[in-house]
């Protein structure tokens, strides 16, 4: 199962340029003004490993929807 997360308080070229040096052709969901939806695939994490992901994510304010809480940057 992959990771679905949302960033909050981020912009667009913001997310592209710190997850694109782990994840080629990322996807981001526009959900709201600042708020944007991105799904990991589970062959994204076996490859590059879920702590150097979440490393990244620390950049960011984010809500893991596995853990149904927002963690701060």
């Amino acid at each position: 199962m992959g990771l679905q997360i949302i960033l909050k308080d981020a912009n667009e070229n913001e997310i592209y340029s710190t997850l694109n040096t782990i994840i080629e052709n990322l996807d981001v969901l526009v959900i709201d003004e600042n708020l944007y939806g991105i799904s990991i695939p589970t062959k994204v994490i076996d490859l590059i490993g879920e702590d150097k992901i979440f490393t990244l994510l620390d950049n960011f304010t984010y809500y893991f929807l596995w853990d149904g809480k927002w963690y701060n940057a």
